[in-house]
């Protein structure tokens, strides 16, 4: 049981789980940061156009988590974060295989 006005004894194991999920958020915002291109010449689409994409994936990420968030107030912080992490690796793997980057052209040349 925690005493108030104490160090909790796990709060380092609770450091290193938030840090490792906020590492798939941003290597999800990476990925999609780095598919610009590739979708830039797939849907034949102006940088409005994926401005478009970008805002309404914003957007739909945090309706999503005000709702994950409530979810997790309900049936409890650590079940829902570790179902979502453990779900997120599925949508993901099924994705980068569609989004080949290597035919965007180069932003150096």
């Amino acid at each position: 049981m925690h005493v108030p006005g104490t160090a909790h004894p796990r709060r380092w194991w609770i450091l290193v789980a938030l840090c490792l999920s906020l590492l798939v958020l941003v290597i999800d915002n990476t990925i999609l940061n780095l598919a610009v291109p590739a979708l830039m010449s797939a849907l034949h689409a102006t940088p409005a156009d994926i401005q478009w994409i970008i805002s309404a994936y914003t957007l739909a990420y945090a309706g999503l988590l005000l709702t994950a968030g409530d979810l997790s107030d309900r049936y409890g912080r650590q079940r829902l974060l570790i179902s979502g992490l453990s779900l997120y690796p599925t949508p993901e793997s099924r994705a980068r295989p569609r989004l080949d980057c290597s035919s965007a052209p180069d932003a150096r040349s």
